[in-house]
């Protein structure tokens, strides 16, 4: 039979979404951080490493790390807010 697929399930099972590609990661902010302030910190990483190029992914990511983690210490010590 012409245009017939083989293999193809009966029943379509939902795939989990990845980002394969690192500047995708870099490009897509966590809403509760501003992209500039997560570019500032990373910046300051990358001077107290002296500068180092090559490690711009692994700058963003612990910038981001830090940020989220500062906001989470914050917002728990604030009285009267409901943690999850």
């Amino acid at each position: 039979m012409k245009g017939k697929v083989k293999n193809m399930p009966t029943t379509a099972t939902p795939r989990k979404r990845t980002v394969t590609n690192k500047s995708a990661l870099i490009a897509m902010p966590t809403p509760a951080l501003p992209a500039d302030e997560i570019a500032q910190r990373a910046h300051e990483i990358f001077l107290a490493r002296g500068g180092e190029h090559g490690h711009d992914l692994e700058d963003w990511l612990q910038a981001e790390s830090e940020l989220l983690s500062q906001r989470i210490v914050r917002r728990r010590a604030r009285p009267g807010v409901a943690h999850a």
